[in-house]
């Protein structure tokens, strides 16, 4: 990718995106859907899925979703 592309500044943006949206969503119920939706911007897949690690209860939080 070239450096200062038209794709690499919109992978830029939806980085910034992403870091807003975990700064202003306090449920995790709220934020994978709107993660998703801006990562469809740059990136193009059918399913999704986040994986969390609860260190207090020593386990894993799975989230699987579709692309919409």
């Amino acid at each position: 990718m070239e450096p200062g592309s038209p794709r690499e500044l919109r992978r830029y943006e939806a980085l910034l995106e992403m870091a807003d949206l975990m700064v202003h969503h306090r449920s995790l119920p709220e934020l994978f859907p709107e993660l998703a939706q801006r990562l469809q911007k740059v990136v193009d897949f059918k399913l999704l899925n986040f994986s969390l690690y609860n260190s207090q209860r020593n386990a894993w939080i799975c989230i699987c979703g579709k692309a919409s």
